[in-house]
């Protein structure tokens, strides 16, 4: 029996807000017919987007985060931790269960900047490559209904900021978390020095309709996503039980006070401590810390309130907390919590 035609429908979100975009692709991808191929684009403010399985200490330099002002996200698919920026174009690739197949997606892409001059090569870790050097990695997320692949390209972004946030200091984790690959990379502009984010756009816009809309174009006047479900998504993604606590359970040891310390860390709060041969020590941070967040901040109020400790020993632990466990970023970039009116805001029909 024939396959029935599918619609290829495209959505262009305007807005810069790295959750909200990230909660609109969600939704969509959860709620794709049978019959239709979304195509998905938007760029970001700048902001570290982490994995849905991944530790975000040990993917990127939170302090650094927090001092440039950098929304850290966790999106809900798989796949390591990425940098975006107005210099990087995300594109999405929504699909029936059944049509999940990253290489004919993926082809789609090398085609479109084959079409721009660029040659480039899809590897087996679902990447696209320019000669030695990554310019779009990828993720995906799968329902029982739909597929989203979704990539990143690297058109004009900040490298330099992209290196240092991806940087995370030193520390001594021991994590089961999924850990990214890290790979080197390149832009798109080294290539073309002239190639904007709207070119690379619509090449993959044109090359997408050529594999998939029959009449060789895109359905460019799609129905707003249901904004009530949007906010209820962005509620989930702008909360730190999403993005700090999803993760899985780590230890972190710290050395000061003559001790090592074992910090037990579940679900983004401290669940335990151990220090060696110092159960005095090991009692004033349990009376201390328990419970709190897993925030340099956090912590390091706690310690300076301590009555316990002698001042050598807080100095120590003030020190190490300050080194090596960071004061969280913003979770979002501004404003209150979402509601059904402001879910929406940025979204627009392909342009």
């Amino acid at each position: 029996m024939a396959e029935p035609p599918l619609r290829l429908v495209r959505y262009d979100l305007d807005g810069l807000d790295p959750t909200r975009n990230l909660a609109v692709e969600e939704h969509l991808a959860r709620t794709c017919p049978d019959d239709t191929i979304r195509l998905v684009f938007y760029r970001n403010a700048p902001a570290v987007i982490i994995g849905r399985n991944q530790n975000p200490w040990q993917e990127a330099d939170l302090a650094e985060a927090a001092r440039r002002g950098v929304v850290v996200a966790r999106r809900a698919s798989g796949g390591g931790t990425v940098v975006h920026d107005e210099g990087n174009l995300n594109y999405g690739f929504i699909m029936p269960r059944r049509l999940y197949a990253p290489a004919r997606f993926l082809q789609i892409v090398v085609e479109a900047l084959g079409a721009l001059g660029i040659a480039a090569s899809a590897c087996s870790r679902s990447s696209i490559w320019v000669h030695d050097r990554k310019v779009s990695g990828t993720a995906f997320l799968l329902t029982g209904r739909s597929a989203l692949l979704h990539g990143c390209i690297l058109v004009h972004s900040d490298l330099e900021r992209l290196r240092r946030l991806l940087l995370p200091p030193p520390a001594e984790r021991r994590s089961r978390a999924v850990a990214s690959i890290r790979s080197p990379v390149t832009r798109l502009c080294e290539q073309l020095p002239t190639l904007t984010v709207d070119a690379v756009r619509e090449a993959i816009a044109a090359s997408a309709a050529r594999a998939f809309a029959a009449a060789g174009d895109l359905d460019q006047h799609p129905t707003a996503p249901d904004p009530a479900a949007v906010a209820t998504l962005l509620a989930r993604l702008q909360s730190w039980d999403w993005t700090y606590g999803r993760t899985a359970d780590f230890e972190h040891v710290l050395h000061g006070a003559g001790a090592e310390i074992t910090l037990q860390v579940k679900s983004g709060v401290i669940a335990g401590i151990q220090a060696g041969t110092r159960p005095d020590l090991q009692i004033a941070l349990q009376s201390l810390w328990s419970g709190c967040r897993y925030d340099g901040t956090v912590l390091a109020t706690a310690l300076r309130a301590a009555t316990t400790l002698a001042a050598d020993a807080k100095a120590e632990l003030a020190a190490a907390v300050q080194r090596e466990i960071p004061a969280l970023p913003a979770l979002r970039s501004g404003g209150d919590a979402p509601t059904v009116e402001t879910a929406l805001e940025g979204w627009a029909p392909g342009c």
